[in-house]
């Protein structure tokens, strides 16, 4: 079974109403931030250490 925590965001008023508005769920506007943040710094770290094990050597020809 996978353990929850609740997590609280400041946000302006405006954008409380329109989500309220737009009947948009901030529960699930919040979880998918965070999802998509963590995705986001696996992918870079991924990229920064594939890119000091393998430095890519092109040569670029002109003309």
């Amino acid at each position: 079974m996978k353990k929850y925590t609740t997590v609280s965001a400041k946000i302006q008023g405006e954008e409380r109403e329109e989500i309220k508005n737009l009947g948009l769920d901030h529960t699930e506007i919040i979880r998918k931030a965070v999802h998509e943040d963590i995705r986001n710094a696996k992918n870079k770290s991924l990229i920064e250490k594939n890119e000091q094990s393998s430095p890519c050597n092109i040569e670029i020809q002109s003309g």
